[in-house]
């Protein structure tokens, strides 16, 4: 085409421009305005309704996504660990700008490498009106002290409420151990409906006497205080994906019981046994399977342990006041300090809120019946939170800024109960129930608290209890019964082919026949009131003896006589008596351990004659909280507890023809109590295991692991 025919005027140009850019533009223009008319007209130029997206901007080696946010400040998001270690994450909190904030808000996420859970706290916002928005940085806390930004976000005030209520921060799923008495299981429950999933078989790994469970990643983490190849504790490994078990096994432990992790180590509090043989802090190292030991004359009798950055905070029998103190273990420099105080009085379970280490002092404190130790990790101050609700404290752990605080003894119920200070407000409150039955340890998972009740269900097995925080309910989670009765044994003896045991249906103790051959259990209701916490029974003349460590005329205890002709029963009460525990007969005479009490303060021997019904009393200085006894000839055996050449316990030989005190020392005793005689080598239950002792050789001849579901019988041991 030539030029001449394509020529035209500059205005007729212009004009045929703007037609066709109307033509073609007009109809998205309009679209457009009429859009932007409906959005006006439905509020979201004016913040109402408002539905702009929310978003995080991750971290690198962080996940957060699914973000909602409603107006009373609660967010609701799922958080994810993208990078190379495991997170532990104790606090999660929102800042207006990339700086930390001033508050997190209380969680506890274990997250693998690779996992996400949902999670719901409050967030700091800028406000509260629909539709308004919040833009700023979201913040982690992690158990290792250390703050670290999770990612960049914004998002808008939604009407609607969040999946979750702060606190609601876990899975669903908990994986508990098995009371030793019922071994090789592990049980999966579920918390929505309480409903247990399955029953994991541990086989060839059983578990004997748990302290503590932890996961890490995948791991789950069984701290064995006893039993393993060394017969002294273990660690039991299993799988929650694949559903395999493994053990750690090596001859280092010797009764483990706290556990904690730091980067790629585990680090186990093993309360006996090291170098210096009161305890030390074994390493295994996950990536190689290595072990090793940290070794201190620091160390005594340790149990529980936490981190914060890199500092391990362990709680410690010893100290510079014999009766406890904290010992701060750094990592990097692998030096040792202790923090000493007249305010620790045997501190056990340790936890951290925020920068501040929390420790249930077991006794102590201005009710001399324990308080809660707080060590400000900032200042290094200590102080402490007292109350006469106290009750030998042991255990402890938080549900937003609320501390549980676990009672071993006392309540309404006198069996324990569990104490809650909320940190805001200072104040006291006590949750009580007759199924308590000496509580020991608890752990959380959203809104439920499990319990350890180191009593209560069928032959003093033990049983789970689940509290519902939301209500402060308390049920049972798992009892062991039989014959439609729920009870503890305290004490068993077999006699002519009858047993009689102690046995306390809720809050109400009564005698219990039973025969071994068929297990008929029957049930002798004794007064109202006569039973007050009755300990250890003997046979005589058709009477059964039977310790009352409290109660009586005087309060601190009696001896009551159940007449089996005519199923009567009286009590003979004195001053002498001080907490009677372990009984034994010589002849026509009763001699029976009294815990405390005599010259000395520390135990004694009681003797009754149950020919002229006369009471006296025999004292020696090596008497240090005494708990059973048995004859071998014309020797009583007695248990000490404590005390003895190694500081865990002896045994007390008293001479009945000459009336002379020796002792038998050994490395071996770890607290005896229960003891008995059969044939002719003495039985001692040894915390964790039986000790066979042999009179004529005067030596342990061997030792019996109790690994055995019939080990009831060291809830009161007894010859046939």
């Amino acid at each position: 085409m030539s030029k001449k025919l394509i020529k035209r005027s500059k205005k007729e140009v212009h004009a045929q421009s703007a037609m066709e850019y109307l033509l073609t533009y007009g109809w998205s223009i309009l679209i457009i305005a009429i859009a932007l008319v409906t959005l006006f007209e439905l509020g979201y130029f004016n913040g109402i309704n408002s539905t702009l997206p929310s978003e995080c901007i991750p971290q690198i080696g962080f996940l957060c996504n699914n973000l909602q946010l409603n107006s009373t400040g609660n967010l609701t998001l799922t958080v994810g660990n993208n990078g190379g270690q495991n997170l532990v994450i104790i606090g999660l909190g929102c800042s207006n700008s990339s700086s930390t904030p001033t508050t997190f808000s209380p969680v506890l996420l274990t997250l693998g490498q690779g996992q996400s859970k949902q999670v719901t706290f409050e967030c700091q916002l800028n406000s509260q009106n629909i539709g308004s928005s919040f833009k700023g940085s979201l913040w982690m806390q992690l158990n290792n002290g250390q703050e670290e930004e999770l990612g960049s976000t914004s998002a808008t005030v939604s009407t609607g409420s969040p999946t979750g209520v702060p606190g609601s921060n876990g899975q669903g799923i908990i994986y508990l151990s098995n009371n030793k008495y019922i071994p090789n299981n592990i049980l999966k429950l579920n918390l929505v409906n309480g409903n247990i999933i399955n029953s994991v078989s541990l086989g060839g790994t059983p578990i004997d006497f748990p302290y503590f469970i932890a996961l890490d990643g995948q791991e789950l983490y069984i701290v064995n205080s006893f039993g393993g190849q060394s017969h002294n504790g273990n660690i039991i490994l299993y799988n929650i994906q694949t559903n395999q078990l493994s053990s750690i096994d090596s001859p280092l432990f010797d009764s483990p019981e706290g556990i904690a992790f730091y980067g790629s180590n585990a680090y186990i509090v093993n309360q006996y046994g090291g170098q210096f043989y009161k305890g030390n802090i074994i390493i295994y190292n996950i990536q190689t399977n290595q072990l090793s030991s940290i070794d201190s004359p620091i160390f005594h009798n340790p149990t529980g342990i936490s981190f914060y950055g890199s500092n391990s905070y362990i709680t410690n029998g010893g100290g510079q006041y014999g009766v406890g103190n904290l010992i701060i273990y750094n990592t990097q420099t692998n030096q040792f300090s202790s923090i000493d105080s007249p305010l620790f009085y045997i501190p056990q379970g340790i936890t951290f809120y925020g920068s501040n280490a929390y420790m249930a002092n077991k006794y102590g404190g201005t009710s001399n019946e324990g308080n809660i130790i707080v060590y400000n990790t900032q200042t290094n101050q200590l102080s402490s939170i007292d109350s006469p609700l106290f009750f030998y404290p042991s255990g402890i752990a938080f549900s937003g800024s609320n501390a549980y605080i676990i009672n071993s003894q006392g309540g309404q119920y006198s069996g324990g109960n569990l104490i809650i200070y909320n940190t805001q407000t200072n104040q006291f409150s006590s949750i009580d129930s007759p199924i308590f039955k000496y509580p020991s340890g608890l752990t959380f998972s959203s809104s439920n608290a499990y319990i350890l009740n180191t009593y209560g269900g069928l032959f003093g097995t033990g049983n789970i209890l689940l509290l519902n925080t939301l209500n402060n309910a308390v049920t049972n989670f798992k009892r062991f019964t039989n014959n439609n009765m729920t009870f503890t044994i305290s004490s068993i003896f077999l006699s002519n082919g009858l047993g009689y045991f102690i046995g306390k249906q809720y809050s109400q103790y009564s005698l219990f026949t039973f025969n071994p051959f068929n297990n008929a259990v029957n049930n002798i209701t004794p007064p109202n009131s006569l039973f007050d916490f009755p300990q250890s029974l003997v046979f005589y003349n058709n009477n059964l003896y039977i310790t009352n460590y409290d109660g009586g005329q005087y309060g601190t205890g009696n001896l009551i006589l159940y007449n089996t002709q005519t199923n009567q029963f009286s009590s003979i009460d004195s001053q002498l008596f001080d907490s009677p525990s372990g009984m034994a007969i010589y002849g026509y005479n009763i001699y029976i351990i009294n815990e405390y009490g005599s010259k000395y303060g520390s135990g004694n021997l009681i003797l009754y004659n149950t020919q002229n019904n006369q009471l006296s009393s025999i004292d020696s200085p090596l008497f240090f909280f005494p708990s059973g006894i048995t004859f071998s000839g014309s020797n009583a055996y007695i248990t000490n507890q404590y005390g003895g050449q190694y500081g865990a316990g002896n045994i007390i030989i008293y001479n009945n023809q000459n009336n002379q005190f020796s002792s038998f020392d050994s490395t071996d005793f770890k607290n005896p109590t229960y003891i008995t005689k059969s044939g002719s080598d003495i039985y001692i239950y040894n915390s964790g295991n039986i000790l066979v002792f042999n009179p004529s050789q005067e030596s342990i001849v061997n030792s019996i692991s109790t690994l055995s579901p019939s080990n009831y019988l060291i809830e009161g041991m007894s010859n046939t």
